[in-house]
């Protein structure tokens, strides 16, 4: 990606924060699903907090709304807002049951 030089030889300021979201929403992307893949991965030996995956979820489905450049979509992407759906439903289960 070539970015408009200033008069100073540097690139300018806008340039770089949109470079900056766009960088951002790419590695979060990627992070959130390596989360989901471990969660996956492990999820014989290790118990993941509802609210954990519900987090992961939900600003997962966030960013791939936003349709960011450089960002690749999956299968799983169109299970995302179900997943968010039951996550919250579980979590509310949780809380009501540990409040009782």
């Amino acid at each position: 990606m070539e970015l408009p030089i200033d008069d100073f030889g540097e690139c300018g300021s806008d340039d770089d924060e949109m470079l900056m979201l766009l960088l951002q929403y790419v590695e979060a992307v990627e992070e959130y699903r390596s989360m989901l893949h471990s969660v996956d991965e492990h999820s014989g030996q290790v118990r993941t907090d509802p609210l954990q995956i519900l987090h992961i979820v939900f600003n997962l489905n966030d960013v791939l709304a936003l349709k960011p450049a450089g960002v690749g979509h999956t299968l799983n992407d169109s299970q995302l807002q179900q997943q968010v759906a039951t996550c919250c439903q579980l979590v509310v289960i949780i809380l009501y049951i540990v409040n009782m």
